[in-house]
């Protein structure tokens, strides 16, 4: 196995902080930081597996503007590929307003931007075959690839005879298990939070939120759980991995870069065998 084609969403992000307490409107409040950082479940995923040495892709749109600069410079600094990551103009390129208090709990104001048009034709996977790992993050911020779009051009890939795996986000759009449905049976790995599981099982159990998945065609899952580590459902056996008992600094991107760290290591037993 070579490496990681990545699509997904791939965002500027600004993180305002700590915020006590929001002004109403026409007030001024005052942070004591504004970060402007690399995001986007498949920008934040890309970029550790690039980190780590894996060869990494991503595809897709980001716009022709000062913050889409400032993306490709960390993608490329991180030694992701960006050979097929196109320039777009007149549309701006994605960006998230996070503002979080002194706990770590966060409030986030997201712009679309390029994610909103990247669709189904602009995906190309003719070159690549079962060397690759198709990775498909955050479906559910780009807007003309939910549903049915993704499931086709997963259904490409796996005629290529590539692993698939598919990482969700919180869907702005409230429409729930539908956004995925589709693609279930076609994806190798679901990795998925239990906040978003909890949206579609309607329950916070991982046990029945691995049957409302598995009756559903999926396969092996993997649910993140925060601080209290994550739990693996494959061949209808769960396995429970707690968290690393560690000082926690930031868990901005923490959950992108376990599934980073997941990838490379499938990768490296792949290579080891």
């Amino acid at each position: 196995m070579i490496g990681v084609i990545a699509l997904g969403n791939i965002v500027n992000d600004f993180f305002v902080g700590p915020v006590k307490k929001f002004p109403d409107f026409g007030q001024m409040f005052f942070v004591d930081k504004v970060i402007s950082v690399l995001g986007g479940t498949c920008g934040i995923m890309a970029s550790g597996l690039g980190k780590m040495g894996v060869e990494v892709k991503v595809l897709g749109k980001i716009g022709n503007d000062k913050y889409g600069d400032f993306v490709l410079e960390r993608l490329v600094k991180n030694g992701v590929d960006i050979s097929e990551l196109e320039r777009v103009q007149d549309v701006q390129t994605p960006i998230t307003l996070g503002f979080a208090n002194k706990e770590g709990e966060k409030r986030l104001m997201h712009c679309f931007g390029t994610d909103a048009i990247i669709e189904e034709k602009d995906i190309d996977l003719s070159k690549y075959n079962s060397n690759y790992i198709f990775y498909v993050g955050g479906i559910d911020i780009l807007l003309k690839m939910r549903g049915k779009p993704i499931a086709r051009v997963l259904e490409k890939a796996k005629e290529k005879s590539m692993m698939t795996v598919m990482d969700t986000v919180y869907d702005p759009l409230h429409k729930g298990f539908s956004v995925i449905k589709d693609s279930i049976p076609l994806v190798d790995i679901l990795f998925t939070s239990l906040d978003e599981a909890k949206g579609y099982a309607g329950s916070e159990k991982p046990e029945e939120i691995f049957n409302f998945l598995l009756d559903n065609n999926a396969k092996t899952i993997v649910l993140k759980m925060g601080g209290k580590g994550c739990s693996l459902c494959h061949d209808k056996i769960i396995h429970e991995i707690p968290a690393l008992d560690v000082e926690v600094i930031d868990t901005i991107g923490a959950g992108d870069n376990f599934v980073a760290g997941f990838l490379a290591g499938i990768i490296n037993c792949i290579k080891s065998e």
